[in-house]
């Protein structure tokens, strides 16, 4: 078994790169990390990790489990005794996000597929219509103030 061992004394020594200042402000926000993933099950934790990954692509379960400092199967395993799915959650995900993110008129329709992590435009619409059963642009019209910038594609 591999293990470290530290003298008592080292204890109380603080380290040499210390900086009180610095840990004054990154220490709520861990204190607030920690409490969220005591406090919110493994689903609502892989859909926080994943809302931060889809705009560099379509995240995997490895990188998702990684982040969340378990293996793929663990991650597997939890999500199933909570009655979901990876992939289900990975489309949940991306259709509130794609709905959020339509709802600003400032992005265009082929920023928004892109923010989804969607290699094309055309995948995007297809996963739309099957979320809302009508085009991104069609909801867009029909749930957002007119936006002042036109849009690039339909």
């Amino acid at each position: 078994m591999d293990r470290i061992s530290f003298f008592r004394e080292d204890l109380s020594k603080l380290f040499v790169s210390y900086n009180k200042e610095l840990l004054d402000v990154l220490a709520p926000e861990l204190d607030r990390r920690l409490a969220y993933q005591e406090t919110n099950s493994v689903a609502e934790q892989t859909k926080w990790v994943l809302r931060r990954r889809l705009t560099a692509g379509r995240p995997d379960i490895r990188s998702v489990a990684a982040e969340l400092a378990m293996s793929e199967r663990s991650l597997q395993r939890r999500l199933t005794d909570e009655g979901v799915n990876f992939q289900v959650l990975v489309s949940e995900t991306r259709h509130k996000l794609a709905l959020e993110h339509l709802a600003d008129p400032s992005f265009t329709l082929i920023e928004v597929a892109f923010m989804l992590g969607y290699e094309d435009q055309n995948s995007f619409f297809r996963a739309f219509k099957q979320w809302e059963n009508q085009t991104p642009l069609g909801w867009r019209t029909a749930n957002v103030v007119p936006a002042t910038r036109t849009e690039e594609t339909q």
